[in-house]
Formats: C-alpha cells, sequence, structure tokens
C-alpha cells in the first residue's frame, strides 16, 4: 500500500529534517569548537560561533558592501533591463538623463577646479612679483640710508669729534660691506 503526499507535506517534512540536521550540526560543530579552544586557551576565552561570526563581519565589513553593492546592481539591472552604473553612491541607467546630467556637472566642476587652480597660481605669481619689487625697493632705501650714515661719520671724523663706540662698530661693518652698497645701486 503506498501513500500519496501532497506538495506541502513533502516541504514540511522535508523542512523538519533540515532543521534536525542543522541543530546536531550546530550543536556538534559548537562542541568541537569548544573542545579546540580549550586546548589552545583558558576557559575564560573561549568564543562562541555567533561570537566569531561578529568578529568575521567587523573585519569583512568592507568586502561584504562590495557583495551588496555587486549584488543590487545585478538586481536593478534585471528590473529595469538596461546597463546601470555606480555614478557616486547611486545606481543610474547609462543611458538616463540623470546619468548624463550628473557627469555634464561633474566634468564642470573639474573644470571648474581647474579654471580656480589657475587663478590662484597667477595671483601666486602676481604676490611674488609684488614682494620681489617691494624688497628691491627696500634694499634701494637701506643702501641710501647707509651712504649717508657713512657720509655723516666722515664729517664727524673730519671736524674732529669723537664718535660714540656703540656707533663705530656700526660704521666698521657698513664701510666693510661698502662693496655690497656700490653693488646694489
Amino acid at each position: 500500500m503506498t501513500r500519496t503526499f501532497k506538495n506541502d507535506d513533502v516541504l514540511n517534512l522535508l523542512e523538519e529534517l533540515d532543521l534536525n540536521n542543522q541543530k546536531s550540526i550546530l550543536e556538534e560543530s559548537s562542541n568541537n569548537f569548544a573542545k579546540v579552544d580549550k586546548k589552545f586557551f583558558n576557559e575564560k576565552q573561549i568564543v562562541s560561533p555567533d561570537e566569531m561570526k561578529n568578529i568575521e563581519k567587523e573585519l569583512t565589513p568592507q568586502k561584504k558592501y562590495k557583495q551588496n553593492k555587486a549584488k543590487r546592481k545585478v538586481e536593478m539591472q534585471q528590473k529595469f533591463g538596461e546597463e546601470l552604473i555606480y555614478f557616486g553612491n547611486s545606481l543610474v541607467a547609462r543611458n538616463s538623463a540623470e546619468y548624463k546630467s550628473k557627469r555634464l556637472i561633474n566634468k564642470n566642476s573639474v573644470q571648474i577646479c581647474r579654471e580656480k587652480q589657475k587663478i590662484q597660481k597667477i595671483e601666486r605669481e602676481r604676490q611674488i612679483e609684488e614682494l620681489s619689487r617691494e624688497n628691491i625697493q627696500l634694499e634701494k632705501e637701506q643702501t641710501n640710508l647707509n651712504r649717508e650714515i657713512l657720509k655723516m661719520a666722515d664729517e664727524i671724523i673730519s671736524k674732529g669729534l669723537e664718535i660714540p663706540k656703540e656707533i663705530e662698530s656700526v660704521i666698521f661693518a657698513l664701510k666693510n660691506n661698502s662693496s655690497a652698497i656700490s653693488f646694489n645701486k
């Protein structure tokens, strides 16, 4: 005598068998895992399989993220029937107006960034020129002041007056540097 089963009955039996099988496998693996752990670690450091899964998740979030991203892309392509690409964090159809506008915006922002860099470079060069002109002007003024100090010192000496020792050392330094003064004319 044969017994006939409905599809639902068969599925229920398979699920029960599968669940029982999974439970026994899980219990066996956790027991084996604990035994191995006891060999290498003391009892306080035993890690359960659930904790190991959590540790794996913490160690590989980027990998999972990439896998989920790829799955999502495939699902969306199948759903819409178009080639999709990631643009930033969003999926966009390659031929869509949204993609074209985002791409144009991206190109424009790159172009704007380059223009800003050119402007900044020109401004820096202009500032350098300005500073060098100011530096040259200050050097000329310093040279003229040094000449005047030397002339005054010569006049004081020619009149027979004494020059204070502090000023004498400055005049001596200026006279030794007179070649630099004549060079900067």
